[in-house]
């Protein structure tokens, strides 16, 4: 991977062009490969897809810049299950989209969603919140997901957790998905 981080001055605009992939990494992108290029988001823990353009004559992968950034380049065999990423907009149709976001090596939030309409919906991940702290008993567990759509509108869901194994048989039949009603000042749960 590569790192960037700018010490002084503004960033307007950059390009990066890597130099030519090893032969065998090169190899390794044939038809049923798909090379690509992921950013870090460190306050997220969480990767997001990066557009680049891949030249196979030269093995160079070309992208825009971002200033404070790691890049990893990573190759998926097609049609695999790979992670969506964290921060990416993902489309969304009436018929049920089905996503899923890994964190943390074994935590997960897979999210089904229906739209009225083609929209675009991202989800980002936080272990802290600036809301207000659970009530009625209740501690946050320290994984917080902000889920938005790119219109307003009403939608059909349904969220699956995954969490580390160790909890008691007694803390996990009190788990419970909260959300924050800003207008009321509460989590509901």
């Amino acid at each position: 991977g590569y790192s960037l981080a700018v010490s002084a001055g503004t960033v307007t605009s950059a390009t990066f062009t890597t130099g030519a992939l090893s032969t065998a990494a090169a190899a390794l992108i044939t038809g049923g490969v798909e090379a690509g290029v992921l950013r870090f988001d460190a306050a997220a823990e969480a990767y997001t897809a990066v557009d680049n353009t891949y030249d196979s004559s030269t093995g160079k992968f070309t992208l825009d810049l971002t200033s404070d950034s790691d890049f990893v380049f990573a190759a998926v065999v097609s049609g695999s299950a790979a992670p969506t990423l964290f921060g990416e907009a993902r489309a969304t149709s009436t018929s049920s989209s089905s996503l899923s976001f890994t964190f943390d090596g074994t935590k997960k939030l897979d999210l089904d969603i229906a739209t009225e309409s083609d929209n675009e919906v991202a989800v980002s991940h936080a272990t802290t919140t600036s809301a207000g702290a659970t009530t009625n008993g209740y501690t946050a567990f320290g994984d917080f997901f902000t889920i938005t759509l790119d219109a307003d509108e009403a939608i059909t869901g349904e969220l699956r957790y995954t969490y580390e194994a160790g909890l008691s048989a007694r803390e996990e039949a009190s788990l419970r998905f909260a959300y924050y009603d800003e207008a009321n000042s509460e989590w509901v749960f």
